[in-house]
């Protein structure tokens, strides 16, 4: 335009680039939720013989049920376990025929309150409870190893590291015909509370069983168009 300064190729550049980061900032890319479905045929490519898989197992079993953080499943390396921040052996309780679960720390609690969380049978492979006992005939461990430890080559006990289970949960999604691109170990953290919500678990509840300090758990929650389509009805029947 007349009377405006020139832009130089190179600030254009720029400043389309600025806009182009601005607009990506805002589309978050969250993994999509495993669902009860998925865990079950997953379940059947799971290796029982081999106690890494079962750890690798009984960590997205028991991440699902209890929409737990990776923080609190595994740790990042071998060496950097901690009895205090992940779950321990000595972590799990057994109760009647539930498991309770007890944690001192997370992202949201970090001066050592403790939380109890029971977990209960649901007769399948994807059982936490089923699949905890089995774990611990495969890799008996003392109360203060990792809670998902396993059995390595040389006999000796090892805690199933962010790596591994990343691994052995995109191969088994692979397996039943999925997109592992699309799954992740968050996957179990939003998969549980997407179906705690269409359980019609009341928020609070949700809340508190994935230890959330703020209402951020509802961006967790993926909305399918059949409960859209309830909600709607819902309504209509309100007249």
């Amino acid at each position: 335009m007349d009377g405006w300064p020139a832009i130089a190729p190179s600030i254009k550049v720029k400043l389309t680039l600025a806009g182009v980061k601005k607009l990506t900032a805002l589309q978050t890319k969250q993994a999509r939720p495993i669902t009860p479905i998925m865990l079950k045929r997953m379940a059947s490519k799971v290796d029982p013989s081999s106690s890494e898989q079962l750890a690798a197992w009984a960590a997205i079993v028991v991440g699902f049920h209890l929409l737990l953080r990776k923080s609190n499943l595994v740790p990042n390396t071998t060496n950097s376990y901690s009895q205090w921040r992940d779950l321990s052996r000595g972590s799990f309780r057994q109760s009647a025929n539930m498991l309770l679960v007890k944690y001192s720390w997370s992202k949201t609690n970090q001066y050592g309150k403790q939380t109890i969380v029971p977990l209960a049978p649901n007769n399948t492979m994807a059982c936490p409870v089923f699949v905890m006992e089995t774990l611990a005939k495969a890799a008996p461990a003392p109360a203060h190893k990792h809670a998902f430890s396993y059995m390595d080559k040389q006999g000796g006990l090892r805690p199933l590291t962010y790596n591994q289970l990343q691994f052995w949960l995109k191969r088994w999604v692979r397996q039943i015909g999925l997109n592992e691109r699309f799954y992740s170990t968050h996957s179990l953290r939003r998969g549980g509370a997407t179906e705690a919500f269409r359980s019609n678990l009341p928020p609070t509840a949700i809340k508190m069983l994935g230890d959330w300090a703020s209402e951020c758990f509802q961006e967790y929650i993926k909305v399918s168009l059949n409960d859209r389509i309830k909600t709607a009805r819902y309504l209509a029947e309100l007249f």
